[in-house]
């Protein structure tokens, strides 16, 4: 079977919009569900959400310390006090640098600003730097997109007998920097109503109140679009403030872009036609302007956006796009020897967070590269660069595991920290790192879940042909800017496989066309997919989850799916995993059929009330999809499938359990609150397992079990089509396939089930005619003896052939 990569979960949502209040906007059923989803549920809420405008953005006097420390930037202006702008080297700091600069510089103020080597000073407020800022003569420092951890180095500050203001939108700890304010939208005490800017957004915020209180207020969206690469490069929640933000500033950066911003959409391939989205921010503009601090000297990103002519800035941008080969050379060098220490400890590969140092390491590379190794690992990632004594490191996270929560649980360890919920930044005594991997992974065995680690994949819901239209496309983008907290839309679609092949260099990428019975193809393009290929059937039914986009081939533009995942079709998943245990059944145990006690009866089904913790157990295939059927029909709870035995970490929880072609240790089967056998034992193993228990029988049919074995048990016709099959793959020299391939093709050319070509594989082995190796993976096999012998002489094919004659 094709099995996913990710858990898929459905979205839910409560539909409470008023039809009388929507009906003047013309949307579709599907698009209002995934404006429920958002939250979005009345009229004027969709109304902001689809129409962003600047009017809706919140007042900024609104946060905490603002308006002191509008009064005192304002008194800087009148006294012409110096003012020094305290910037970080990433997008964000560099963007909220940019425009505060540019601002105070053409309104009067006497400013400059700075920012600390990313190699030398590291992350944050310095008291080296302090020092330098108050020799050059500098009254008031203004911090952007850090300080707010910076609690000794604000207490030296004002020792020196410098003003500090800090804007930040990091965690706050306990106590706050004794700064002369601290604009922070997550101080625990803000009554401001968004939460999320990135840092640029908390920057912009004290702009705005600036130019409130001087009556220039339009003034300052002439920086919408820096501020929009700030807040997509700093992936905060595209919500609320952060998508008018960004909806307005990529609008603008279409129309018309600050030079910085068209040097390095020049530069970056952009055709200057299509739309610019997030993911060109993200992906093209971003690590470029990135790549010089990460380097060191984040200011030529500064430098860009104050560049005076196109020349200029097209100079620098180049110089930058030169940093960023450099940079991506330096990630894949790093992200080589990680990857060989982790396959070198184990120790390391069994931990929930992989901490892994070296002292080769440049640590302005490091967080992407954690990035690299939480997507190939899905577990938080921590690298370290050791400098002698100390190491500095940046850390990432998945889904469900909070990284500065971990890192306050843990910070008896480290010499300082910084960060949020997915990303982090710290450094550490080098003698530490140990002790410390050891404290966050015990941390971390305490408050993970069960399936923290492994990947999810968040789908809206199954989609018709009907919806994969360039109409509905259209009505999906304007659900864009696309980022966290409005993730792009994906969803699922079944079919059956028209056409399937690799594409790409060496077959990387597959191509996909699904038919949905009706002679209508959806194509699909899954990039990374390839290997897939080899695993699929024509005809097979088969269930992808992806988006849906444009397009545009030798002129035609048509829909098509961007594949994220895909599985088997549910009924093929669980067919092929019942033929399989029930082999396991026959092949593992003496073949003793259970045959009815005189003394069984039936419980009709109308008087069984499913309760939680109830064990239902299933033999014949009808029997396991009317079991399914009925449990999901008449249960509240949680209906989990198990295939021959319980498995060694299972709960009973409050939950519905179905177990196929197995039994259960009496001692387990006492803690289910009921047990329902719904059709008959296979064999008396199974039927002794349950002596002494309380059971609902629900049929004793004998039926189903003779239809099933007349068709599954192997005819002399199922040992020749299968041993010609196999003769045509040595031939083709292809001795090793995948299960789920063969499973498809015996199915598809013989009508045979995996039960009996898996018998007849163990006879010919048997007669050493060959021998074969069978997993959820793959199929391999290698011919032996060429003699011809009878099957008679095979033990399996004998009590195959008794158990024929039983159920006659």
């Amino acid at each position: 079977m094709i099995e996913p990569k990710y858990i898929w979960k459905y979205d839910s949502y409560q539909d409470i919009w008023n039809p009388k209040k929507v009906s003047s906007y013309n949307i579709s059923p599907l698009l209002k569900k995934l404006l429920s989803q958002r939250n979005i549920t009345t009229p004027e809420a969709m109304k902001r959400f689809l129409e962003p405008s600047i009017e809706n953005l919140h007042d900024p006097f609104l946060l905490q310390d603002m308006k002191q420390a509008i009064q005192r930037i304002e008194v800087a202006r009148v006294q012409q006090e110096k003012i020094m702008i305290y910037g970080d080297y990433d997008v964000d700091g560099i963007t909220s640098t940019v425009i505060l600069y540019s601002y105070l510089n053409s309104n009067g103020w006497d400013v400059d600003y700075y920012i600390p080597n990313r190699l030398e000073e590291g992350y944050g407020l310095n008291k080296e730097a302090l020092t330098w800022i108050y020799q050059q003569g500098t009254n008031l420092v203004i911090t952007v997109d850090t300080g707010i951890t910076a609690i000794e180095e604000v207490a030296y500050g004002n020792q020196l007998g410098l003003d500090i203001i800090i804007t930040d939108h990091h965690e706050c700890q306990e106590t706050l920097p004794s700064a002369y304010a601290v604009i922070n939208p997550k101080r625990k005490d803000s009554l401001y109503p968004f939460s999320s800017l990135a840092g640029v957004g908390v920057t912009f915020k004290l702009l705005q109140a600036l130019a409130i209180k001087a009556g220039n207020k339009e003034e300052v969206e002439q920086f919408l679009d820096i501020v929009a690469l700030g807040t997509i490069a700093d992936v905060v929640p595209l919500v609320d403030e952060n998508r008018i933000i960004a909806k307005i500033g990529l609008e603008q950066m279409k129309k018309k872009p600050h030079l910085g911003i068209e040097a390095l959409l020049k530069i970056s391939g952009y055709d200057g036609k299509s739309p610019i989205t997030s993911g060109i921010v993200g992906f093209r503009l971003a690590p470029r302007l990135n790549a010089a601090g990460r380097l060191g000297d984040a200011k030529k990103g500064v430098e860009l956006f104050l560049a005076s002519t196109q020349e200029e800035a097209i100079t620098i941008a180049e110089r930058l796009d030169i940093a960023n080969q450099e940079r991506q050379s330096m990630e894949q060098k790093i992200l080589k020897e990680a990857l060989e220490i982790i396959e070198d400890n184990k120790r390391i590969q069994e931990d929930k967070v992989l901490v892994v140092a070296s002292e080769k390491w440049h640590h302005g590379v490091l967080g992407i590269v954690a990035s690299r190794l939480m997507e190939q690992f899905y577990r938080p990632v921590i690298l370290l660069c050791i400098e002698e004594e100390y190491a500095k490191g940046s850390a990432r996270s998945v889904e469900g595991f909070n990284l500065f929560d971990s890192l306050c649980h843990t910070q008896g360890f480290l010499e300082k920290f910084g960060g949020h919920e997915m990303a982090a930044g710290l450094t550490i005594s080098a003698d530490k790192i140990e002790p410390f991997r050891q404290a966050i992974n015990a941390y971390a065995e305490k408050v993970m879940k069960k399936d923290t680690l492994i990947p999810k994949l968040s789908i809206v819901e199954d989609i018709s042909h009907e919806h994969i239209t360039l109409d509905f496309i259209e009505e999906l983008e304007s659900l864009e800017p696309y980022g966290e907290g409005n993730p792009q839309p994906i969803f699922s679609y079944v079919g059956k496989i028209a056409v399937h092949r690799a594409v790409g260099k060496e077959g990387k990428h597959l191509k996909l066309q699904l038919n949905n019975g009706f002679n209508q193809n959806v194509d699909g393009i899954g990039f990374g997919l390839g290997p897939y290929h080899d695993q699929m059937t024509t005809d097979e039914t088969l269930q992808i989850a992806g988006i849906i986009e444009r397009n545009e081939w030798n002129g035609e533009i048509k829909p098509q799916f961007i594949i994220c995942d895909m599985k088997s079709d549910f009924k093929s998943i669980i067919r092929e995993k019942y033929e399989y245990s029930l082999y396991h059944l026959f092949a593992d145990h003496p073949f003793e059929p259970a045959i009815k006690n005189d003394e069984d009866t039936c419980t009709p089904l109308e008087n069984i009330v499913l309760t939680e913790k109830t064990l239902v157990m299933v033999h014949t295939w009808q029997a396991f999809q009317d079991a399914l059927q009925w449990c999901y029909k008449h249960s509240s709870y949680e209906v989990k499938l198990y295939y021959r035995t319980l498995d060694s970490d299972f709960k009973i929880s409050n939950s519905i359990h179905i177990l196929v072609n197995g039994w259960v240790d009496t001692s387990i089967l006492k803690q289910y609150h009921q047990v329902i056998v719904w059709d008959l034992y296979w064999i008396k193993g199974q039927q002794k397992s349950l002596q002494n228990n309380t059971i609902s029988i629900i049929s004793l049919d004998l039926y189903q079990h003779k239809k099933q074995l007349s068709v599954m048990l192997p005819q002399r016709k199922d040992f020749e089509n299968l041993y010609r099959y196999l003769q045509r793959l040595d031939i083709l020299q292809q001795q090793k396939i995948s299960s789920h391939k063969l499973y498809h093709e015996i199915q598809d050319q013989f009508q045979m089930s995996l039960f009996t070509a898996l018998h007849c594989l163990d006879i010919f082995q048997e007669l050493d005619l060959l021998q074969y190796q069978y997993n959820r993976k793959t199929f391999s096999f290698a011919f032996g003896s060429q003699e011809k012998t009878s099957l008679q002489r095979s033990t399996r094919y004998q009590k195959l052939q008794r158990w024929k004659q039983l159920y006659q």
